[in-house]
């Protein structure tokens, strides 16, 4: 396990002194793993977002996403294929189960129409038997930026709370709202059983 440096505290004190974070939060988000699946601004903010809170790994399945260094603890990996190592992962490119089996919680990211939806599957349902649908997010809009924005503090709160249960969340931009509630129940599906 990773330890904090002097320096690593420093950077990470506004982190650390959240006591849903603390110093053994902050050693989880050094030592996680992430694999983030997409390509546009959203995945661009994702991993931003990720790295500058001190992610300590970050996959970019679907090849490079920054042009710069994402942070001074992040390091940034394109990968060819999920090889099952990543503690979360992250979802933009609307490929659901393909990522999702694996027993790991998985952030889905998406539009659908004018709303973004950022569902954190725990476990059952999937995807798939949650009826999540949506498509990969346009490069370009403020919106896509939002969608990263919103799954990156998913992605923060799976690494440090580790939650039991997953949740669905859904930002109108044109009303200006942010509703978080539970997945619908899981029912009998072929995707996760």
């Amino acid at each position: 396990m990773t330890t904090l440096s002097d320096a690593a505290i420093e950077r990470y004190s506004r982190q650390i002194i959240v006591p849903e974070i603390g110093a053994r939060g902050q050693l989880r988000l050094l030592d996680a793993r992430v694999l983030v699946a997409g390509t546009g601004d959203a995945v661009a903010a994702v991993v931003t977002l990720l790295a500058r809170a001190g992610v300590g790994t970050l996959l970019a399945l679907d090849g490079p996403v920054l042009t710069e260094p994402p942070g001074p603890d992040a390091r940034l990996a394109a990968v060819a294929g999920d090889d099952g190592s990543a503690d979360v992962v992250v979802d933009f490119a609307a490929r659901g189960a393909a990522l999702a089996r694996r027993g790991r919680p998985h952030v889905l990211a998406a539009l659908a129409g004018d709303v973004t939806v950022v569902a954190t599957l725990v476990g059952r349902p999937c995807a798939a038997c949650a009826g999540i649908r949506g498509a990969a997010p346009a490069p370009g809009p403020a919106a896509a930026v939002a969608l990263g924005a919103v799954a990156a503090a998913e992605v923060l709160r799976v690494l440090v709370a580790m939650p039991a249960t997953g949740r669905l969340q859904r930002l109108a931009a044109d009303a200006g709202g942010l509703a978080a509630g539970a997945l619908p129940p899981a029912v009998p599906c072929a995707v996760c059983g």
